[in-house]
């Protein structure tokens, strides 16, 4: 019988609030960082996983079973925002139909193993 747990911390990245300034000439349109780096950062992030695995052997044959639990805590922690002012600034957004840059942690995952050896 196997079973281990995965504990992972991060700190909260750190971010600066940005304004899009319009109106020149030779550069239309650009987006300034208002106030420094690491003025504000996200909150920690604090991931708990857990797996449990148990083999059976039976003459040269091998089974085994397993059982991950991703994300244990289900926590949602916002990992991205949006930066620029306006009325949109610091809220969480997704970006239509995109799963792959998900703005939070996604929920709690389960998988189930079966493995076969000979």
């Amino acid at each position: 019988m196997l079973a281990a747990i995965n504990y992972e911390l991060r700190s909260g990245a750190p971010w600066a609030r940005t304004v899009l300034f319009t109106g020149g000439v030779t550069i239309p349109s650009i987006a300034l960082p208002v106030e420094p780096l690491g003025a504000q950062h996200r909150e920690n992030l604090h991931l708990l996983d857990a797996r449990l695995r148990k083999e059976f052997q039976y003459a040269s044959h091998r089974i085994a079973v397993g059982l991950d639990v991703f994300n244990l805590l289900n926590i949602n922690t916002v990992t991205s925002n949006n930066v620029r002012s306006g009325p949109t600034y610091n809220r969480t957004l997704t970006p239509a139909g995109n799963t792959a840059t998900l703005p939070f942690i996604p929920g709690r995952d389960v998988m189930i193993t079966l493995n076969y050896s000979f």
